[in-house]
């Protein structure tokens, strides 16, 4: 592919369209722990149907993949480094993440103080908030130094976070550093096997069941959809994608819905490729365009809205507990407050992530020598 046309593989219909599935995905993931808390005897839960939340968590799993394929193509197209693709990646994360760490802090800290009954006493340790800044939250490799660290406080959705950080390293490291590794260069080898550990592990087990294996998939299906021609009919893509659709759905019913079995979720990954793969057929010619409007607005939030939601819903539960309120109110504000504070607050953080790594792009640039 001409670099060109790695820029227009994801025209306007297909951001747009991603845009709706990130944001629809962390809608999914706020409901779905709103009604485990208020409305657990609606039952909806293995065995009788699915954690929406956990579908979500799969589907962020392979959009990611999807699109950090489209940008290191994009990266090794511009002939950038392993560096400039870090700094990316650590601007896009942390832009986010160490407000939210700070929010999970200040939401924990005030239900203490208040008195209320809180359950995360030994995950609120000055270790287990060190350990979380350097995603080491359920590390597989069990030593001293990692001993204990799990997500920080009542942020319980963070160990998400450290496998997609630990995949952007590994996959990014093979790819830019590939001339290297295949010089058999040492120094190369052991940071490459040292990012390796949380990848390789969850690549057919692991906490969530083989993300990392859902994130190849959609890595696979970007590759699959960059290539294809746009002369072609839309129909028969999206048909594929209802056809699987519907398969993945009927496997997940045979299953006892659990939402992390590797067939359902392979089915729902093929689904979404066949989906961008008919949305493909429908771009314009013109180079990618940013969406637009609240779907892209909303979309931009969906990170901060997953790291926080929770922190609040909890502490919504003990005040419900305290005070009495009716649960349906309590469902309610469950599922408002977290979106409203999510976008009062990404605009000023995570939406704010390009700038934070073009700064850092021009300092590491200012620091080579000439």
């Amino acid at each position: 592919m001409t670099a060109a046309q790695v820029t227009r593989a994801l025209g306007a219909v297909s951001s747009s369209a991603l845009d709706l599935i990130r944001g629809v995905a962390s809608m999914a993931v706020v409901v779905g722990h709103a009604i485990s808390f208020f409305l657990p005897e609606l039952k909806f839960f293995p065995p009788n149907g699915p954690y929406i939340q956990n579908i979500a968590v799969a589907l962020f799993f392979i959009v990611s993949g999807y699109l950090i394929a489209h940008q290191i193509e994009s990266y090794l197209h511009k002939r950038r480094s392993f560096g400039d693709f870090f700094l990316n990646r650590f601007a896009r994360i942390y832009s986010g993440y160490v407000p939210a760490l700070l929010f999970i802090l200040a939401v924990d800290l005030s239900a203490k103080a208040w008195g209320l009954p809180y359950g995360h006493d030994g995950a609120l340790t000055l270790k287990t908030f060190a350990g979380n800044l350097l995603m080491l939250q359920d590390w597989p490799v069990t030593f001293d130094l990692v001993s204990g660290v799990t997500s920080f406080g009542s942020g319980r959705p963070l160990w998400t976070l450290a496998i997609e950080w630990w995949i952007y390293l590994f996959v990014g490291w093979l790819v830019f550093r590939r001339e290297a590794l295949l010089a058999g260069r040492p120094g190369d080898w052991l940071l490459v096997l040292a990012f390796a550990i949380v990848p390789v592990f969850n690549l057919v087990n692991g906490r969530g069941n083989a993300l990392f294996l859902y994130w190849l998939v959609g890595a696979a299906g970007y590759l699959f959809v960059s290539r294809l021609s746009r002369f072609q009919l839309a129909g028969p893509y999206l048909l594929g994608c209802l056809l699987v659709a519907a398969a993945a759905i009927y496997r997940l019913s045979l299953v006892g819905w659990e939402a992390y079995e590797a067939v359902f979720v392979i089915l729902m990954a093929l689904a979404f490729v066949l989906l961008m793969a008919g949305l493909r057929m429908l771009d314009g010619e013109g180079e990618e365009k940013r969406g637009t409007g609240f779907v892209h607005f909303f979309a931009g939030a969906s990170f901060t809205l997953y790291m926080i939601h929770y922190s609040i819903q909890e502490t919504l539960v003990r005040l419900g507990q305290a005070y009495g309120q009716p649960r349906y109110v309590m469902l309610a504000l469950a599922i408002a407050l977290p979106v409203l504070l999510a976008l009062l607050i990404a605009p000023w953080t995570e939406m704010r992530y390009r700038s934070l790594a073009k700064r850092l792009e021009s300092r590491s640039t200012r620091r080579k020598p000439v």
